[in-house]
């Protein structure tokens, strides 16, 4: 996968972590893929991704030429959204299908993109659909204390840790926590910072 920066999903614990790194690639702006390129790329599916910031990881990822499913407990919600970003942005080829939760969890990668609180439920639902597959958690554990966001430990150190714990045959990473969806999801604008990923496998860290 290829967008590289910061997220409002989890904080940057290291998730019981052996491995973590950056990434920094250079995201294109606008340039429709060819269909050989495509035919190259993982497809992703991003579960509970109606929110901002799973809506905009779609629009993202979709217009460097990766087919998208965005996926929610309702299909019909997750069709409104994709109804919405594909008008939003006409000029683009984006490829991003509405689909339910399980469908999302049948595609190559998959992302989790519900709040901190329901990653890990959320994960168990789709367990049968990811086995072997690389997991990204994109939910920051925060709690809002006056103008404040203040960090929360989960009681297995970290969200990515917990959904793990739900998926064990998955390999977890976290990453996009850092990357505010307003600028995640504007095709007008390259993202030029980084990601910082965090993962026990690091397959699933070259994978992002």
């Amino acid at each position: 996968m290829a967008t590289k920066s910061n997220s409002e999903s989890d904080n940057p614990q290291t998730d019981g972590s052996e491995n973590a790194g950056t990434a920094h690639p250079d995201v294109p702006v606008g340039k429709a893929p060819s269909d050989t390129a495509r035919a190259k790329l993982p497809s992703v599916g991003i579960v509970g991704g109606t929110g901002p910031a799973g809506s905009a990881l779609a629009v993202r990822l979709a217009s460097v030429g990766m087919e998208v499913v965005l996926g929610s407990r309702s299909k019909y919600r997750a069709m409104e959204i994709v109804d919405g970003v594909l008008a939003e942005w006409p000029d683009h080829d984006l490829e991003i299908v509405a689909g339910d939760n399980d469908d999302a969890a049948k595609a190559d990668i998959v992302v989790i993109a519900t709040p901190w609180a329901a990653a890990a439920i959320t994960a168990r639902s789709v367990a049968e659909h990811v086995s072997g597959k690389v997991v990204i958690t994109m939910a920051n554990a925060l709690t809002r204390v006056g103008d404040e966001f203040i960090p929360l430990i989960p009681p297995r150190g970290s969200v990515a840790a917990s959904v793990q714990a739900m998926v064990p045959d998955a390999r977890v990473a976290a990453a996009f926590q850092h990357v505010p969806a307003h600028e995640l999801g504007d095709l007008r604008n390259p993202i030029n910072s980084d990601v910082l990923i965090c993962s026990d496998h690091r397959s699933a860290v070259d994978a992002v």
